[in-house]
């Protein structure tokens, strides 16, 4: 899991790194907001510095021209409310890329603030990097264009896994990491089988066995 989280952050620096690439500026500044405190912070954490490690390693190869990178962490403290905060006080201090993943609820958040933001301040536009955060509705009916999401959603996630987690007519949802936000839309995508399918998917029916 941290192996996977970790290359995600690395995508996600690369892909700010790649938009950036055709600014003329001499820093590029990235801002990852995350729970860099409390019980999230282990995994917070690990991203902001697998952040750093990839900055390090564009920085030492550019040449030229090219551009610097400068990534700061701000804690996110896995709220919605703080993570709003954080991102105005990224962009106060000059961060045109925001890089978050930890928690759904934050990541739309983070969305809409940058939404609103580019909105009254057009040229000055931010990006907002979705490394984990794995809500469909992020994409769907809450989609952002300045939004931009390197990981499966949990839709795509139970579509491979369907088959091998739920046989048919077991109950429930496994493998769900947000069930307060996506059970619902799970269910109605992965319906249990009733008993009459299920006694028809075995080669009988109610009125077979009647007979």
């Amino acid at each position: 899991m941290n192996a996977s989280r970790q290359l995600l952050a690395g995508l996600a620096l690369c892909l700010a790194a790649s938009m950036a690439a055709a600014q003329k500026t001499e820093t590029v500044k990235i801002a990852v907001i995350d729970p860099l405190s409390g019980p999230a912070a282990v995994t917070g954490v690990n991203q902001f510095k697998t952040a750093e490690f990839f900055a390090g390693v564009l920085n030492r190869s550019r040449s030229g021209s090219e551009p610097r990178y400068e990534v700061f962490g701000l804690d996110s403290k896995r709220s919605a409310a703080e993570a709003v905060t954080q991102v105005q006080a990224a962009i106060a201090r000059g961060a045109r890329f925001i890089v978050q993943g930890n928690g759904s609820a934050v990541a739309l958040a983070i969305s809409e603030a940058v939404a609103r933001h580019n909105e009254a301040n057009p040229g000055c536009e931010v990006i907002y990097a979705n490394q984990a955060a794995i809500d469909p509705a992020l994409t769907n009916e809450k989609c952002s264009f300045w939004h931009f999401r390197i990981d499966a959603d949990v839709s795509m996630r139970m579509d491979g896994e369907h088959p091998h987690v739920l046989p048919a007519g077991s109950a429930g949802s496994a493998g769900c990491s947000e069930p307060g936000q996506v059970q619902s839309r799970l269910s109605r995508r992965y319906p249990v089988p009733g008993p009459e399918e299920n006694q028809c998917r075995h080669g009988s029916s109610p009125s077979q066995e009647k007979t």
